[in-house]
């Protein structure tokens, strides 16, 4: 038995050697940046000097007493909500078709992930084209079929701005969720489709009784996972609309850029940063509880 242990404990010690390497570079790409964030966020912190006097909780009551912050923030939660929700019908609705024996499924799966294969960048710079009010064609197809005016400048107006690039996020986002949810379709055991079938169900009724309570744990996974990814956006917003118009689509990864590197305020900014790790940390902790759940 004392074997056995001793045997158990050097695998496990041979193990932690081989991670280690990882574990230290790791921690010198996340650790450092981290802990001068928070060091930061408790200093006053001037543009060509080296002096950080330590000021408390100054920059965090800063951050939220600014009404930017607030706006950002409301910003985040609509932005987060709108694109969880969206990706998960959308990818839910594109899985359900391509699991099923339909003619060309290989050439539509492959079809429907060409926006999760392009880079973040490129799709913000394309969709940038596709949404200008002179020449893209989303403003002219829209007004051809009546939907809206000729040259509608829809990243320019305040009410239309985020939600324009929450269509983009989604297009972008929604071929993972497929993946995902496919995955979990392909591992549903026919047996409880065919039990179904004898009790008399229909085609909805086996979405509803087996196909979305068998699907629940990947898709409670999949939408912790969704919300820390859209709670730390940053590409598509700045790319797009860079926060405007006014700053009303401005999300907390646009704010604490602009704040950074163009208000030069790097205490504030390493506040907001700190309340958007905490949040996101959160989030985390429910992501790797639901995790282990879904394992057991």
């Amino acid at each position: 038995m004392v074997q056995v242990r001793f045997a158990r404990a050097r695998r496990e010690a041979q193990g932690l050697l081989f991670v280690l390497p990882t574990v230290l570079v790791m921690l010198a790409v996340i650790g450092f940046p981290l802990v001068q964030t928070l060091r930061l966020s408790f200093s006053q912190v001037a543009l060509g000097q080296s002096d950080t006097p330590f000021v408390g909780l100054a920059n965090y009551s800063a951050v939220l007493a600014d009404r930017i912050f607030a706006t950002a923030f409301r910003n985040t939660i609509v932005w987060t909500v709108l694109s969880v929700l969206l990706v998960l019908i959308i990818g839910t609705l594109a899985a359900l078709l391509v699991n099923e024996r339909i003619l060309g499924r290989g050439l539509i799966r492959s079809l429907l992930l060409v926006p999760w294969i392009v880079p973040g960048i490129v799709v913000a710079v394309v969709w940038k084209w596709l949404y200008n009010p002179d020449f893209g064609i989303i403003s002219d197809a829209l007004s051809r079929i009546g939907f809206s005016s000729a040259q509608t400048n829809w990243l320019g107006s305040p009410s239309a701005a985020l939600y324009a690039v929450v269509a983009v996020n989604v297009w972008k986002t929604f071929p993972f969720a497929m993946l995902m949810v496919l995955a979990g379709l392909q591992s549903a055991p026919e047996q409880l489709y065919e039990a179904a079938r004898v009790d008399g169900a229909n085609a909805w009724h086996r979405l509803v009784h087996v196909t979305l309570p068998h699907l629940r744990p990947v898709l409670l996974v999949l939408a912790l996972l969704l919300t820390i990814w859209n709670m730390n956006t940053f590409t598509y917003i700045y790319v797009l609309t860079g926060g405007g118009p006014v700053r009303l689509s401005e999300v907390l990864g646009v704010y604490i850029y602009d704040t950074a590197f163009q208000g030069f305020h790097f205490g504030t900014a390493s506040a907001a940063a700190v309340i958007v790790f905490l949040i996101s940390g959160a989030l985390a902790l429910v992501y790797v509880r639901a995790l282990r759940t879904e394992e057991q």
